[in-house]
C-alpha cells in the first residue's frame, strides 16, 4: 500500500485520494491543531509527522505539501530521507512580496492591539473566527 503524508491540505489531496491512502497531517499551531506555546521549526514539524508516520505504523510514504506546507516537507525529507518515496511540492510560499505582505500584517495588527487592547483582540476572535476570516 503506497501512503502520501500531506503536511499541508489542498485539492490535489481529493485528487490522490481515489488511489491512495492519505494521511492529512494539521500542524501544531495551525489549522484546528492547538497546543503550547512553544518555538516551533521546520524539523520540529517534521519530527512529529515522522512520529505520526510511526505511529500508524507507516515506513515509508510520498510527501506532499503546499504554501507553508512545502517547507516542513523539505525538512522532513533532509531529516528522515529513508522514509520518503517522492516530494510533492506545491506553491511554496515566501519571496520578498510575502515577506513584505507579512511585515505589512504585522504592523497593521500591532496597531491594532494598541490602539483597542488586548482584551478587543480576544473579543474580535470570537465573534470573527478564524485569522484567514478576518486577517
Amino acid at each position: 500500500m503506497v501512503h502520501y503524508l500531506a503536511l499541508a491540505a489542498f485539492f490535489a489531496l481529493q485528487t490522490f485520494a481515489r488511489e491512495y491512502t492519505c494521511i492529512a497531517y494539521d500542524r501544531r499551531e495551525a489549522g484546528q491543531s492547538g497546543g503550547r506555546v512553544e518555538k516551533l521549526t521546520w524539523a520540529a514539524y517534521a519530527d512529529q509527522a515522522k512520529g505520526l508516520l510511526d505511529h500508524l505504523g507507516v515506513t515509508s510514504a510520498f510527501i506532499m505539501g503546499s504554501c507553508l506546507g512545502a517547507s516542513p516537507v523539505i525538512a522532513f525529507a533532509a531529516r528522515y530521507p529513508e522514509v520518503c518515496l517522492g516530494l510533492v511540492i506545491a506553491q511554496p510560499s515566501g519571496g520578498v512580496k510575502r515577506r513584505l505582505t507579512a511585515h505589512r500584517h504585522f504592523n497593521l495588527h500591532r496597531q491594532y492591539v494598541r490602539d483597542n487592547g488586548l482584551e478587543a483582540v480576544i473579543e474580535r476572535a470570537r465573534v470573527k473566527g478564524s485569522f484567514p476570516q478576518d486577517p
